[in-house]
């Protein structure tokens, strides 16, 4: 009887026991989070190329730049008049003397010194002297926006790069035109932080793989490497005619360790 009792706890106990977990691999490419192709906002001849293939520019670096000589003096020009506070002072100042006569005029007008024409022509100088101030608070806006404009037009000939990369390809070297269109690429750069591995998986893994769960990545040439990531992105679309959904990793590289084009395996646990 003892005996019986041992099997049936051993049955239970094994019954209760937590299922093991099972690795799990797939295949990638790491590449570039994103690839961007510089353009001109506004046609010009190209002045200078600030890059070649292979260097590094940081998000806001400046890689090529337009010829901008009538851009910047139209933008000097447009600064010098923004500045410049002449005009208002003088109708600021002919209104504050203008307040002055008129209250001295009332005074004289309610002890019947001046008659109510006299005092209707230095009523009608200070109402104008109002309105002048404030035209010339309206011209300072008016300049300030123009200052805007031309600062908006020449800072267009300065060709920045809206992400952190490598260049990957320079198509326009100094002297050559170019347009708005499509067709006048200047500089191709790679963002290469972080990488990025496209992954498909069988639709079986649906529910297993997760936004923000860890995975290990390892790559050719880089076996000695164990990269921690993370998944960043699940596709809610699965693939009806292979039966796979994708998901993208997201691999942190700072120091732009890891060389984007390699191989790589993808490895995560479950259960």
């Amino acid at each position: 009887m003892n005996k019986f009792y041992v099997i049936c706890a051993s049955l239970l106990l094994l019954g209760m026991a937590p299922e093991t977990s099972k690795e799990v691999s797939f295949s990638g490419i790491l590449k570039p989070w994103r690839t961007v192709v510089l353009r001109a906002s506004a046609g010009g001849i190209i002045e200078k190329v600030h890059c070649e293939r292979g260097d590094f520019l940081k998000p806001g670096e400046i890689a090529a730049t337009l010829e901008f000589r009538i851009e910047k003096a139209d933008l000097e020009v447009a600064a010098a008049k923004a500045k410049e506070r002449a005009n208002l002072e003088l109708a600021e100042m002919k209104l504050k003397y203008s307040l002055v006569l008129a209250a001295r005029n009332r005074a004289l007008f309610d002890k019947g010194v001046i008659n109510q024409e006299q005092l209707d022509d230095v009523v009608n100088q200070e109402q104008m002297a109002k309105i002048r101030v404030k035209q010339e608070k309206e011209a300072m806006i008016q300049a300030q926006l123009l200052y805007e404009r031309a600062l908006a037009r020449y800072e267009a000939r300065e060709i920045r790069t809206p992400v952190g990369g490598v260049v990957v390809e320079r198509m326009r070297s100094a002297g050559e035109m170019v347009t708005r269109s499509l067709d006048s690429p200047i500089i191709k750069i790679a963002q290469m932080n972080p990488l990025a591995v496209d992954v498909r998986a069988p639709v079986e893994f649906f529910r297993t793989i997760k936004a923000g769960m860890q995975v290990t990545v390892i790559a050719e040439s880089l076996e000695d490497k164990v990269i921690v990531a993370k998944v960043k992105t699940v596709d809610r679309v699965a693939d009806a005619a292979s039966g796979t959904f994708g998901f993208r990793i997201e691999v942190e590289n700072p120091n732009n360790e890891f060389p984007a084009g390699l191989r790589c395996r993808v490895t995560f646990e479950t259960n």
